[in-house]
């Protein structure tokens, strides 16, 4: 099961999820969520920024991570502000992903089999 999390609440069954996501507006940072019963990754969450692009986190049994793009170099160092949840955030630059990518990472939590190769987890620095 996934949650939405916006103006308005709600739990979504899986073979809801792509339909839902797909007509979520960005509009105050909505979330999408998806929880582990059991297992090393507990959480993934995906806020949407825009109609084109989100900000994935994942916790596992240690910390969180954010889905970056590998290619971007220098996103890592270079920082966006964002609304997630209703509230502004500062992540790098290389976590700012296409939509669609969020949504992979959603639907194939928690091994992420459906997320391109270009995109790995990053631990966000201390």
């Amino acid at each position: 099961m996934f949650t939405l999390e916006g103006p308005e609440d709600q739990v979504i069954p899986s073979e809801e999820l792509a339909a839902v996501y797909a007509a979520t507006a960005a509009d105050g940072g909505p979330t999408f969520s998806w929880a582990s019963d059991e297992g090393s990754i507990e959480c993934v969450i995906v806020g949407l920024i825009d109609d084109d692009w989100c900000y994935v986190s994942m916790l596992d049994s240690v910390d969180w991570s954010d889905l970056c793009n590998v290619a971007d170099d220098a996103g890592e160092a270079a920082r966006v502000e964002v609304v997630l949840a209703g509230c502004s955030a500062s992540v790098p630059r290389a976590a700012v992903v296409p939509r669609h990518v969020g949504l992979a990472a959603l639907a194939s939590a928690p091994t992420f089999s459906q997320v391109p190769p270009n995109y790995m987890w990053r631990r966000p620095p201390r």
